[in-house]
């Protein structure tokens, strides 16, 4: 019976299923334990420790790597990988990611570097760590107040000083989060294709969402209804043109 379950259940489908966090936990330690590949790949290429990391499933990116999970991302993948085992506290796999050559100052999908992770969970041994590998104190700090400038912009209104905050942001973490904030300020002042080209910038692995729907998604977030519906509206009104 476990066995045939093991066969049938990956272990990629049962960390982004929908079961409460500790059945999830149980089911990918029973799985691990007879005998589930801790490494197999989803038909994306992801691996299982890839996936609980995505989704910051810090018991289960642990009980991987106790059964021997390979610690080999892509270079896209690596900054979250670090990112990520900073902010948990994994200090000796920290050190690996350093020593396979993991950049201490790249930025993660969400604009953030491994320092600002460690430092908001008090990660003390790992901030001296990543401050020994030449993490950059001062550009963290820059990129915080442009973004947290850009984003009070946007609230107040301010739209071109909102872009040129996360213009210079872009420029330096290429994330997908300033790109489609930057995106939201275009939208807001009718500049729709330099909107949708900041949209069409945030691939999302395993989601499918359109240009104007993750605009509107993030207007939504940010308070801005109106613009938010008019993006849904522009959306829906593109997509009937489109069809045949």
């Amino acid at each position: 019976m476990i066995g045939e379950l093991v066969r049938n259940l990956k272990l990629c489908t049962a960390i982004k299923a929908s079961w409460p966090n500790h059945n999830r936990v149980a089911i990918i330690q029973l799985l691990l334990q007879h005998g589930a590949d801790a490494d197999a790949a989803n038909k994306n290429g992801l691996t299982p420790l890839f996936l609980a990391i995505r989704m910051e499933a810090s018991h289960i990116v642990q009980a991987l790597l106790a059964h021997g999970a390979k610690l080999t991302f892509a270079a896209s993948g690596m900054p979250m990988a670090l990112g990520f085992m900073s902010m948990v506290g994994l200090i000796n796999v920290v050190q690996h990611l350093l020593a396979l050559g993991a950049s201490v100052n790249a930025t993660t999908r969400s604009g953030e570097i491994a320092l600002s992770l460690a430092s908001k969970e008090g990660q003390i041994e790992i901030i001296y760590l990543l401050l020994a590998a030449g993490a950059d104190v001062t550009l963290l700090h820059k990129v915080d107040q442009w973004r947290n400038n850009g984003i009070i912009a946007l609230l107040s209104g301010s739209f071109p000083h909102a872009i040129a905050c996360f213009s210079r942001v872009a420029a330096w973490t290429r994330t997908s989060v300033d790109f489609v904030l930057r995106g939201a300020g275009y939208f807001c002042m009718g500049y729709l294709e330099l909107a949708l080209a900041d949209a069409a910038k945030c691939a999302k692995v395993d989601e499918l969402v359109d240009d104007y729907a993750l605009l509107g998604l993030t207007l939504r977030r940010l308070g801005r209804e109106d613009n938010a519906v008019a993006a849904f509206e522009e959306g829906k009104r593109v997509g009937h043109q489109m069809q045949p």
